[in-house]
């Protein structure tokens, strides 16, 4: 039980150490930024990547949504086919009735 929280002692120290090593390393690249003309390249490269994957998102959505759409005009199409297929005979015998109907109406 000693050994493990010496362990827990050790790794709490390494991690203020690394979290401090962050700061410091964040500063300097501040500094460098700035020496090279070029500051505020991490920050801006940071919101572009954020927009990047805001819009990889949208994209996403998009495509899921005109999936959905397309399913729609596939099941409304295949309705509609199965429709006109059931009322053709229908059509047709009420053509054949129009035709004799003008025949009479003519004479």
């Amino acid at each position: 039980l000693s050994e493990l929280r010496a362990e827990a002692v050790c790794l709490h120290r390494t991690e203020q150490v690394l979290r401090g090593r962050v700061a410091d390393v964040d500063a300097f690249l501040r500094d460098l930024e700035t020496r090279k003309g070029v500051r505020g390249y991490r920050d801006a490269r940071a919101r572009l990547e954020g927009a990047a994957a805001a819009t990889a998102a949208a994209d996403e959505d998009k495509a899921r949504t005109l999936e959905e759409i397309s399913e729609m005009v596939r099941d409304i199409s295949t309705a509609l086919r199965a429709r006109k297929a059931e009322l053709a005979p229908q059509i047709k015998k009420l053509r054949d009735v129009r035709a004799a109907y003008q025949a009479l109406e003519a004479d």
